[in-house]
């Protein structure tokens, strides 16, 4: 699993909570919300990539279970700074007319500092957006802040970070005042996962609002019930992915009961009903993978409201997976009962989780990691990465040292590389170093037979991938190698190749890395295989210092089996070259 520091939303707990559906014949307070969600970049910080769905995310679920009006949802992505206060304003003057009690919810998602947030990369003043929430012509205002260093926005620098942050927030209609909720504590910040496509907390929080915090299983979800599971599902998640944990604050100025309900599952005519006897449960949404409830362990039975679809109920143990597929349909009610689910894995396959990642389907070895790759086979001239020796039989053996998760040097032929970016989005890695040398003992067949050189092949370049999921990705890159002799300079040869491939891993099983290659040659060589154009295919790209084969077998999560197979033509000589190599890939 990948992350971003990055806003994201704890706000969708409180919404819903605030103002559930109201029972038949129960007089309804008008709830109006203001949903923020930014990507853009403020000035000197990257843009991020799920503001925007997390927004929506929150809209979909206020409405769904929380008994808000679509009319009474605006939803701005990347706004103007003052139309973020302007729609404040228009609200506020609708919901001092309510008759019986008004509800404002303002959520932000995007970067912030302890003074701003930065709605389209500019600065909103936090002060601004504090005197809207103290207006009373909205009877309960309720602010969430999903965005790193969001202490500014509850005034929570000084809480310690290794205090876990209790839940105690009285809230009802009938309370006067405002709530400002943040996903992050001082000057930490708050994560975003390219594996949830969104931010831990909002994550958690949208699970628990649709039924999974619902703790007496009364089908409603309490403010609190809401807030103590996306709370410690988030210290968890933070804990064990990130350099520190992440914990939510608040700051509270309300009066009224202890607990209010924020959500109703069955104000959605699309639910699950689960009877969990040992747990703990997951539900996977097959069509992302996503896992989108989790139940904690222990007996209970809880109804969540889940949008239609395919999904998956797992429970993983010691003893091995057990699961089953079902269908929600909309407007039905299903049910789902763990002595249902069946045996479908190992316990190794079981226990493999977010670190169980294959280990060489990173961009770079990780960080205090060796990577010891072997090779034999036949190898050839083609693609220069790959060897001198044309139509022989070679054995090759490389140690690539993680000296942090970014950087890595691979001797004993001497390489660096460095990354830039992060799995889930764009990465950008530029490398150089010697990545070839020996001796040729038959310069080129029909001329010189009794020719010895020996010689060496710096090469550099840049990498690029774009992951399009956090298990495939599209894979570039430019490359200039130089072909070099001791003795006989006039055989050196200079060429430049460039790279497409793409890269896909099924089931944390088997990863395939396809690519197409044209090698131009800037400078000929008098040998025969340094002249002409030549288009490859196979595995014929490199990622940093690493070769990527065209198949790997994942044996375990540390251990990979790789297949080198390759296709080159020469366009001016005609040759048709093929290579095939076989070896392994250890991490340790």
């Amino acid at each position: 699993m990948t992350f971003r520091h990055h806003a994201l939303s704890p706000f969708v707990a409180l919404l819903l909570l605030l103002f559930p559906p109201a029972a038949q014949g129960e007089t309804t307070a008008r709830r109006a919300a203001v949903i923020v969600g930014a990507n853009a970049a403020a000035s000197g910080r990257a843009p991020l990539r799920y503001s925007h769905d997390d927004a929506r995310n929150l809209a979909a679920v206020l409405q769904e279970v929380g008994g808000f009006e679509v009319a009474d949802v605006s939803v701005l992505l990347d706004p103007d700074p003052a139309e973020v206060l302007a729609t404040l304003d228009r609200r506020l003057t609708e919901l001092g007319a309510a008759a019986h009690g008004s509800l404002l919810l303002f959520y932000y998602s995007g970067h912030a500092d302890s003074q701003s947030l930065y709605p389209s990369g500019k600065p909103l003043a936090i002060n601004d957006l504090r005197a809207r929430l103290d207006d009373a012509r909205a009877t309960v205002r309720l602010g969430i802040l999903d965005a790193c260093r969001g202490g500014g926005w509850t005034r929570a620098k000084g809480m310690q970070p290794d205090v876990p942050f209790e839940v105690d927030v009285p809230m009802s209609l009938a309370s006067e005042g405002s709530v400002l909720i943040s996903s992050s504590s001082g000057l930490e910040s708050a994560h975003e996962s390219a594996a949830l496509r969104r931010s831990f907390f909002t994550h958690h929080l949208l699970a628990g609002l649709r039924g999974a915090a619902d703790q007496s299983g009364d089908g409603e979800v309490t403010v609190g019930e809401a807030f103590a599971y996306a709370k410690e599902l988030t210290i968890r998640d933070s804990t064990l992915q990130a350099d520190a944990p992440q914990h939510p604050s608040f700051d509270m100025n309300l009066r009224g009961r202890n607990d209010v309900a924020l959500t109703r599952a069955a104000s959605s005519g699309t639910r699950v009903d689960l009877v969990q006897t040992r747990g703990p449960l997951q539900v996977i949404q097959l069509s992302t993978g996503l896992v989108v409830v989790e139940v904690p362990t222990g007996k209970r039975s809880l109804t969540v409201a889940l949008p239609p679809g395919r999904y998956l109920v797992r429970r993983r143990s010691s003893a091995g997976t057990f699961a089953r597929e079902v269908a929600v349909e909309a407007n039905r009610r299903i049910a789902v009962d763990e002595d249902s689910l069946e045996m479908t894995g190992t316990t190794t396959l079981a226990a493999k989780g977010a670190d169980d990642t294959p280990y060489a389907t990173a961009t770079t070895v990780r960080g205090r990691h060796m990577e010891l790759t072997t090779l034999a086979g036949l190898a050839h001239t083609s693609a220069p990465a790959l060897s001198f020796s044309a139509h022989n039989f070679a054995t090759t053996a490389s140690l690539t040292w993680g000296l942090t998760d970014r950087f890595e040097l691979s001797i004993p032929l001497p390489a660096l590389a460095y990354r830039f970016g992060h799995r889930g989005g764009w990465e950008v890695i530029p490398w150089g170093g010697v990545f070839g040398g020996g001796v040729i003992d038959r310069c080129d067949e029909g001329v010189d037979k009794d020719c010895v050189s020996a010689g060496y092949e710096p090469m550099a370049g840049v990498s690029v991938r774009w992951w399009l999921t956090d298990r495939a990705a599209l894979n570039g890159g430019l490359t200039g190698a130089y072909l070099g002799f001791f003795k006989r300079s006039e055989r050196d040869a200079l060429f430049v190749q460039g790279t497409l491939g793409f890269s896909f891993t099924a089931y944390d099983l088997l990863t395939i890395n396809l690519a197409a290659a044209l090698t131009v040659p800037v400078i000929e060589g008098t040998l025969r295989q340094t002249s002409g154009f030549q288009l490859s295919l196979g595995s014929v790209q490199n990622i940093g210092v690493r070769q990527l084969p065209l198949f790997q077998i994942h044996v375990m999560p540390k251990l990979s089996l790789d297949a080198h197979i390759s296709l080159t033509e020469n366009l001016k000589t005609k040759d048709l070259t093929t290579a095939f190599m076989g070896g392994a890939t250890w991490t340790f």
